[in-house]
């Protein structure tokens, strides 16, 4: 399911871009309504069917419009444009570890009563910008380079691939 959120937001975001583009709108304005468009739909789809919520991709979009904006950030002012704004490596050490327990927080505390996505997966997600937007040498992002975490990294993605398949295979053989 996530794979096809992904694809179609690949199939649909380059598409708005050719268009904006053809009609001499501003990216960040496109991003801007996108973002706000998406989230406000997902908030109300929220309220009147919650199954829809967790798999409409349009209510999904805002989340990966957030690492779109990012993209954009770097393409228009350059890769480290915001660690370059940051002239003291202490503020570059500052968002990583904030973008750091931000993502943290929201693995330790949030549960299945908590409403996602919605309002609750700003933390998260704007702790992932964070940290992508601090630069590889910020102190947050070297924790995450510990060899440990990074092997776990690399298997998470085929771990997450795969569990359900097998889970559902070992039900049958239950059975």
């Amino acid at each position: 399911w996530s794979l096809s959120v992904e694809e179609q937001f690949y199939l649909v975001w380059p598409l708005l871009l050719v268009l904006a583009t053809r009609v001499r709108l501003k990216v960040g304005l496109l991003l801007g309504v996108a973002v706000v468009g998406s989230f406000l739909f997902a908030l109300h789809l929220g309220e009147i069917r919650l199954d829809a919520l967790y798999f409409h991709p349009l209510a999904r979009f805002w989340e990966l419009l957030f690492g779109a904006g990012l993209a954009y950030a770097h393409h228009r002012f350059g890769v480290d444009v915001l660690p370059a704004r940051m002239d003291r490596v202490w503020v570059r050490h500052l968002l990583s570890l904030g973008g750091l327990t931000a993502v943290c927080a929201a693995m330790l505390t949030f549960d299945g009563k908590t409403p996602h996505p919605g309002l609750h997966a700003l933390l998260p997600l704007l702790g992932a910008v964070a940290l992508i937007a601090s630069g590889p040498v910020a102190m947050g992002n070297r924790l995450l380079a510990f060899q440990p975490i990074v092997r776990v990294g690399l298997i998470s993605y085929p771990l997450y691939l795969w569990h359900w398949p097998v889970l559902s295979y070992l039900r049958i053989m239950e059975s």
